[in-house]
């Protein structure tokens, strides 16, 4: 196989957690904002910032990919650095976006009695 055809198989699959998330904020963040629309005025602030930047969660990790691609001082390292940081800072993406979109849920169920805080 050659370094370019290597290079290019390699950045894509490093890209693909990115894309992952991307798919899923286009997928279910559209739902959660209809389904907690009659409540808009006691949403959180957290959760009304990811709906107003869902679309744009794929920015962070296609940008570290990237960065990390073009910017790692070891060309045989590379690959792994930008594969492993764009897990990484997808898997983190994706975390604080799910937080934030069951933030609402906890609080009302904190408030029916079903979950007690500390």
């Amino acid at each position: 196989m050659s370094g370019t055809l290597r290079n290019t198989l390699l950045l894509c699959l490093c890209l693909l957690p990115a894309a992952l998330v991307a798919a899923l904020a286009y997928e279910l963040t559209p739902i959660y904002i209809g389904a907690y629309a009659p409540f808009k005025p006691q949403i959180p602030p957290q959760t009304l910032l990811l709906f107003a930047i869902y679309n744009w969660l794929w920015v962070v990790p296609f940008s570290v990919v990237f960065i990390v691609w073009f910017k790692w001082p070891n060309l045989k390292r590379r690959a792994l650095a930008a594969g492993v940081l764009g897990v990484v800072s997808a898997a983190l993406v994706l975390g604080i976006a799910y937080w934030a979109v069951f933030q609402p849920d906890l609080i009302l169920a904190s408030i029916r009695g079903g979950v007690h805080a500390p």
